[in-house]
Protein backbone atom coordinates (compact mmCIF):
# COMPACT_ATOMS: atom_id res chain seq x y z
CA UNK A 1 0.00 0.00 0.00
CA UNK A 2 1.10 2.86 -1.23
CA UNK A 3 -0.02 6.90 -0.47
CA UNK A 4 1.18 9.21 -2.28
CA UNK A 5 0.54 13.54 -1.75
CA UNK A 6 -0.94 15.11 -4.66
CA UNK A 7 2.42 15.80 -6.50
CA UNK A 8 3.14 12.25 -7.32
CA UNK A 9 -0.69 12.00 -8.56
CA UNK A 10 0.00 11.59 -11.99
CA UNK A 11 -1.33 8.68 -14.85
CA UNK A 12 2.32 7.31 -14.80
CA UNK A 13 3.15 7.03 -11.06
CA UNK A 14 0.00 5.63 -10.49
CA UNK A 15 0.62 2.93 -13.85
CA UNK A 16 3.98 2.27 -12.19
CA UNK A 17 2.86 0.66 -9.28
CA UNK A 18 -0.15 -0.72 -10.46
CA UNK A 19 2.53 -2.92 -12.92
CA UNK A 20 3.91 -3.88 -9.61
CA UNK A 21 1.23 -4.72 -8.68
CA UNK A 22 0.86 -2.26 -5.19
CA UNK A 23 -2.70 -0.79 -4.35
CA UNK A 24 -2.40 3.48 -3.83
CA UNK A 25 -4.03 6.06 -1.91
CA UNK A 26 -3.44 9.49 -3.97
CA UNK A 27 -4.43 12.64 -3.16
CA UNK A 28 -6.30 15.21 -5.78
CA UNK A 29 -5.93 18.54 -5.85
CA UNK A 30 -6.89 20.94 -8.74
CA UNK A 31 -3.14 21.00 -10.38
CA UNK A 32 -4.26 17.69 -11.67
CA UNK A 33 -6.26 18.47 -14.74
CA UNK A 34 -10.16 17.51 -15.02
CA UNK A 35 -9.60 14.52 -12.12
CA UNK A 36 -11.03 17.13 -9.47
CA UNK A 37 -13.89 17.71 -11.49
CA UNK A 38 -15.00 14.73 -12.03
CA UNK A 39 -14.61 13.57 -8.30
CA UNK A 40 -16.87 16.27 -7.78
CA UNK A 41 -19.93 14.91 -9.97
CA UNK A 42 -19.99 11.62 -8.41
CA UNK A 43 -23.08 11.34 -6.41
CA UNK A 44 -21.99 12.18 -2.90
CA UNK A 45 -25.68 13.42 -2.17
CA UNK A 46 -26.58 9.97 -2.18
CA UNK A 47 -23.42 8.12 -0.75
CA UNK A 48 -24.21 7.06 3.37
CA UNK A 49 -21.45 8.96 5.64
CA UNK A 50 -18.55 6.34 6.55
CA UNK A 51 -17.35 8.20 9.39
CA UNK A 52 -17.64 11.40 11.74
CA UNK A 53 -16.04 12.32 14.07
CA UNK A 54 -16.14 15.45 16.36
CA UNK A 55 -13.84 16.23 18.87
CA UNK A 56 -12.24 19.43 20.71
CA UNK A 57 -8.16 19.84 19.69
CA UNK A 58 -5.86 22.64 19.45
CA UNK A 59 -8.61 24.25 21.53
CA UNK A 60 -11.14 23.95 18.49
CA UNK A 61 -14.23 21.55 17.84
CA UNK A 62 -12.81 19.63 14.62
CA UNK A 63 -15.32 17.75 12.68
CA UNK A 64 -14.57 15.54 10.16
CA UNK A 65 -16.71 13.42 7.71
CA UNK A 66 -15.70 10.39 5.70
CA UNK A 67 -17.55 9.09 2.27
CA UNK A 68 -16.17 6.26 -0.35
CA UNK A 69 -17.82 5.96 -3.22
CA UNK A 70 -17.34 3.15 -5.86
CA UNK A 71 -17.54 4.14 -9.78
CA UNK A 72 -16.24 1.83 -13.33
CA UNK A 73 -14.06 4.80 -14.08
CA UNK A 74 -11.78 7.91 -13.76
CA UNK A 75 -8.88 7.93 -15.99
CA UNK A 76 -6.62 6.89 -12.96
CA UNK A 77 -4.84 3.37 -13.62
CA UNK A 78 -7.02 0.45 -11.82
CA UNK A 79 -9.08 3.21 -9.60
CA UNK A 80 -12.29 2.06 -8.08
CA UNK A 81 -12.95 4.10 -4.91
CA UNK A 82 -12.96 7.84 -4.21
CA UNK A 83 -12.79 9.06 -0.80
CA UNK A 84 -14.02 12.19 0.27
CA UNK A 85 -12.80 13.74 3.84
CA UNK A 86 -14.43 16.94 4.57
CA UNK A 87 -12.84 18.56 7.68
Amino acid sequence: MVTADAAHTQHANCAWLRRRNAHYIAVVKASHPGLPGRLKRLPWTDVRLDHYDKATRHHRIEIRRLKTAAFRHLDCPDARQALRVVR
